[in-house]
């Protein structure tokens, strides 16, 4: 017995999705605080920062349509030493990171973030971990080569510490 009808639940679920997306839109949108000389400064907070790297390394994950748990492992390990988090708040972060994925494909947003915010060991740091996911399963796909690539773009990594990042990543599984 269906004790929704099928107009009803559909209006939950939109109103659901958008209550979720909302959430996530205010947990990214950087604060603004007053400056002096009555200007405003952006200020990213940390758990956005943490937010738009583990969306980075579940794309990278994501990226050849499964998702297993040597990918999960890797992406696990790699938000705890990036962050310094126990396994529990890292679950948290990736949890929370899954459902940014399921509501948004703006992989722009994540990498602005990441760009503005991180330096440049950070971000090599990054994009050395996106391999390791990518590799992490024992096969590199084009997509997944693909989607680093693009990222490491994003986040302006010279060409030299991207190799450097690949071939480092590439040797933790051999």
């Amino acid at each position: 017995m269906e004790l929704l009808s099928p107009q009803l639940r559909a209006e939950l679920e939109e109103s659901l999705s958008q209550t979720i997306h909302a959430f996530f839109e205010i947990r990214l949108k950087p604060e603004t605080i007053a400056g002096g000389s009555g200007t405003s400064l952006t200020r990213v907070t940390d758990r956005q920062l943490q937010l738009a790297t583990a969306v980075l390394l579940l794309e990278a994950a994501r990226s050849d349509f499964d998702l297993r748990a040597d990918e999960f492992n890797a992406i696990l390990g790699a938000v705890r030493r990036m962050m310094g988090l126990t396994e529990d708040e890292a679950v948290a972060v990736i949890r929370f990171a899954e459902e940014e994925v399921r509501q948004s494909k703006r992989l722009y947003e994540f990498t602005g973030l990441i760009d503005a915010n991180y330096t440049s060991e950070q971000k090599k740091a990054l994009v050395q971990y996106l391999w390791q996911v990518a590799y992490a399963d024992a096969q590199l796909v084009a997509s997944e080569e693909y989607l680093v690539r693009k990222i490491a773009d994003l986040l302006n990594v010279p060409l030299a510490d991207f190799l450097d990042a690949k071939i480092k990543a590439r040797d933790t599984f051999r």
